[in-house]
C-alpha cells in the first residue's frame, strides 16, 4: 500500500482558518482523521475553530484525552495514539511520523512565512522521495485561498 503525502504550503491563511475547510472535505470523502501537533495551545484553538469557523457545517471531533474518542471522526492529539482508527492524518509539524505506513494519506500543513518550518518541510519532501511506498504532492494556496497543485 502506498501512503500519499500532501504538503499544504500556507501562504494566505492560518492553520486555524484552513484546517476546518480541509476537514469538511475529508469528512465528505468518508474518512476518519487524526490531527497531530505538539502545541497544545494550537490544538485547543483548533478544537474551538472546528466548532465555529464554518457557521453552516458540523465537524464532530474530540481533543485528547477524552472519553469516547474512538467514536469521533476527527481526533486532535499531541501524541501518536489513534483511537478512532483514522487512515488519514493531518500533521501540524512538518516531520514524518514513525507510524507513517498506518495511514493511507498524510496532510502536512505548514506556514510558508515561517522560515524554520519551511526548511523542515523541504527536508521531509526530500526524504520522502527516497522512501519506497510513499508518494508526495505539493499544494500551495492560490491568491483567493484555494489550493493549487505545484508538484
Amino acid at each position: 500500500m502506498t501512503t500519499e503525502i500532501g504538503f499544504y504550503h500556507l501562504t494566505r491563511g492560518r492553520i486555524e482558518q484552513v484546517l476546518p475547510r480541509l476537514m469538511v472535505k475529508v469528512l465528505e470523502a468518508g474518512h476518519r482523521v487524526v490531527v497531530r501537533g505538539r502545541d497544545m495551545a494550537l490544538l485547543r484553538l483548533l478544537d474551538e475553530k472546528l466548532w465555529t469557523e464554518i457557521p453552516d457545517s458540523f465537524l464532530p471531533h474530540a481533543l485528547l484525552p477524552c472519553e469516547n474518542a474512538e467514536a469521533q471522526p476527527i481526533v486532535l492529539s499531541e501524541n501518536q495514539h489513534v483511537p478512532n482508527g483514522a487512515k488519514v492524518a493531518v500533521l501540524l509539524d512538518p516531520e514524518l511520523p514513525e507510524d507513517v505506513s498506518q495511514f493511507s494519506r498524510l496532510l502536512l500543513l505548514f506556514d510558508g512565512q515561517d522560515a524554520e518550518c519551511l526548511q523542515r518541510a523541504r527536508t521531509v519532501w526530500k526524504k520522502i522521495k527516497q522512501i519506497e511506498g510513499l508518494s508526495a504532492t505539493y499544494w500551495t494556496q492560490g491568491e483567493k485561498g484555494g489550493w493549487q497543485k505545484s508538484a
